[in-house]
C-alpha cells in the first residue's frame, strides 16, 4: 500500500508538481509569519488579540499545506 502511494507521487505530472510546489512555500511563509507572531507573543504578551491572530493564521497556513496536497493528488488522479 505505501509502494502504491509512492509510485502514485512519483507519477504526477509536471506542471501539477509546479503548482503545489508553489503552494507548498507560500504556505510554509505564511507558516513563519504566525510563528513569529506567536514568539513575539510568547516574549512580550500585550494582547490576547495577537495569540489568537497567530493561532488562526498558523492553522490557515497548515489547512493550505494540506489542501495543496491533496487538491494536487486528485487533479493527477482525475489525468489519468
Amino acid at each position: 500500500m505505501i509502494k502504491e502511494f509512492i509510485n502514485e507521487i512519483k507519477n504526477i505530472d509536471l506542471k501539477i508538481i509546479k503548482v503545489m510546489n508553489y503552494g507548498f512555500k507560500t504556505s510554509l511563509l505564511i507558516l513563519l509569519l504566525a510563528c513569529y507572531v506567536l514568539a513575539l507573543y510568547s516574549t512580550y504578551p500585550f494582547s490576547h488579540v495577537a495569540y489568537f491572530c497567530g493561532l488562526n493564521i498558523f492553522k490557515l497556513s497548515l489547512t493550505c499545506l494540506s489542501a495543496f496536497f491533496t487538491c494536487g493528488m486528485a487533479v493527477s488522479k482525475i489525468r489519468q
